[in-house]
């Protein structure tokens, strides 16, 4: 069976735009994509950076708990989302996704 893990389409776009330390959850990649796709729903005034050091485990809004606490939910850094870096990862994946899907054929 074949599929594409959105966590590593368009990886080249996404490491060309991002300028955050860390991040994976609500960060500068994934709030500029809905800046793009869908812009009414994004809040940039309660974005916030969330730059906790990497733990294992999953993220966690729980001070106490296993893995990378985040007060926010967010891990990354949000402000630095634009919706034209959203157009540039989202092109990217669509461009890789349709490659993918292609090359099947």
């Amino acid at each position: 069976m074949e599929y594409s893990d959105l966590r590593q389409v368009a990886v080249e776009a996404r490491r060309s735009v991002e300028s955050q330390p860390v991040g994976t959850h609500a960060d500068e990649i994934e709030t500029s994509v809905m800046l793009y796709i869908s812009p009414e729903v994004v809040r940039m005034e309660q974005a916030v950076p969330e730059l906790a050091a990497d733990r294992p485990g999953g993220l966690t809004r729980d001070p106490s708990g296993n893995g990378v606490y985040s007060a926010s939910g967010a891990w990354g850094d949000p402000t630095l989302a634009t919706a034209e870096k959203g157009r540039i990862v989202i092109e990217a994946m669509v461009r890789e996704i349709v490659a993918r899907i292609n090359s099947l054929g």
